[in-house]
């Protein structure tokens, strides 16, 4: 299995599943993939209008899906920062109209204050704590604690990233 499907995989966990009860099924996995990939070329261009866009609405953030293979703790800033890529999250920011509901699901055994500020630090710094807590909701186990550190610290002068 080639580096970049291995680190596709531990980004996306259930598409392994998926795909071993395609095989199950007698579907031949590398053709459809083949297909899928043709399929995400050939609407690219679509995308570019679709950016032009503005978005609106609630956006889900399940915190799970950043969780690394067989692992069940969100840890450090680096982590953090990495997740907020995946995210997109610079993008939402710039989104007025768009709230963010992220989803702490009990799969979850522990998130640390170095995570979350590497994820939500400069969605903060950017948007000032009012405006933060009105665009970031949060939901499923309590963050609150973590949560309020962080913006403490931010209007406070303090940064949350080097």
């Amino acid at each position: 299995m080639s580096d970049a499907w291995e680190k596709f995989l531990d980004m996306n966990p259930h598409w392994d599943k998926a795909l071993k009860l395609l095989e199950e099924q007698g579907e031949d996995v590398p053709a459809l993939l083949r297909k899928a990939a043709d399929d995400l070329e050939a609407a690219r261009p679509q995308w570019r209008v679709e950016r032009l866009r503005p978005m609106t609405g609630i956006k889900h953030l399940h915190l799970d899906s950043h969780l690394k293979s067989g692992k069940s703790v969100l840890v450090g800033r680096k982590e953090g920062e990495s997740a907020r890529r995946d995210a997109m999250l610079d993008g939402f920011d710039s989104e007025p109209e768009v709230v963010i509901q992220v989803i702490y699901s009990p799969v979850i055994l522990s998130m640390t204050s170095s995570f979350v500020r590497g994820m939500f630090g400069p969605s903060v710094e950017k948007l000032g704590v009012d405006e933060f807590r009105r665009k970031y909701r949060f939901s499923g186990r309590d963050v609150a604690v973590i949560i309020d550190d962080l913006c403490r610290e931010v209007s406070r002068g303090g940064r949350s990233v080097s």
